[in-house]
């Protein structure tokens, strides 16, 4: 796994895992060993970890609430621990265009899953997500490479 490994050595943050923030502090997130939805606060309070929120470009009363809808429904889907060893295996990280071969798409890793939920509420928002962002397969989306996308506000 390359992503963001220059931005480390030169002392910068990377991020190394993202959920969807739901109403009333919660997170939606992969976390083994499967989709969870959680309280942000004790994270919050502990003042671990470093905590980003960004909202995509274009967001509407109507994607925010299918975002966290379907972030909702995948409450206990199992982890895509395969897909995560595939691209840590290749330097395939955010470029990726077929699908990770060890990944298994009924499972998800953090930034699979966002990935794929900021796809299917795309139609939604004002500003769709950009062509070339789309060519990436969500199993080969890295943290910090949703983190650096041209997709947020």
């Amino acid at each position: 796994m390359d992503a963001g490994r220059d931005d480390y050595q030169n002392g910068l943050l990377v991020a190394s895992h993202c959920g969807i923030v739901l109403e009333e502090g919660y997170v939606a997130e992969a976390w083994w060993p499967a989709w969870r939805l959680t309280s942000l606060v004790p994270r919050l309070h502990a003042r671990f970890p470093w905590i980003w929120v960004k909202t995509p470009v274009g967001q509407t009363p109507e994607s925010a609430a299918e975002l966290c809808r379907l972030a909702r429904d995948l409450d206990g889907t199992p982890y895509d621990t395969w897909g995560v060893v595939g691209f840590a295996l290749s330097g395939q990280d955010d470029k990726g265009r077929q699908e990770n071969r060890l990944n298994d798409p009924e499972k998800y890793f953090c930034s699979e899953g966002v990935d794929t939920l900021l796809r299917a509420t795309d139609h939604l928002r004002t500003v769709q997500l950009p062509p070339a962002w789309k060519l990436v397969h969500p199993s080969w989306r890295t943290p910090q490479g949703l983190n650096l996308s041209p997709i947020w506000e």
